[in-house]
């Protein structure tokens, strides 16, 4: 039984649309929140306070940092994400043809 359900368990990750997402959900929360602090850091504090220069630099940095790192990520998945669009393409190309096979040459 617990052979079976290892296999049961294996096959639902691989089912799983979301299964390694939170690798990108994360980071680009942390980015999003980072650059609306930033825009309200700097639209509210004056010139003159070193406190609100620093925090709004605090924050630039974290979310270039958070946008590198992704950057970082979508580089070394580039060949799953170059697969991942080339099946949505073949979807994409199936549902718009209706799945009709007319317009296939046939030598």
């Amino acid at each position: 039984i617990e052979k079976d359900y290892e296999v049961f368990i294996s096959l639902n990750a691989g089912r799983n649309p979301l299964l390694g997402f939170e690798t990108y959900i994360l980071p680009t929360v942390i980015a999003a929140v980072s650059y609306f602090l930033r825009f309200i850091a700097d639209f509210s504090c004056s010139s003159w306070s070193q406190t609100c220069r620093a925090g709004s630099e605090v924050l630039s940095h974290v979310y270039m940092v958070v946008f590198f790192f992704l950057l970082i990520v979508a580089s070394t998945k580039a060949k799953q994400v170059s697969e991942l669009f080339n099946r949505i393409k073949a979807a994409i190309l199936v549902l718009s043809d209706g799945g009709d096979k007319k317009n296939i040459k046939r030598d």
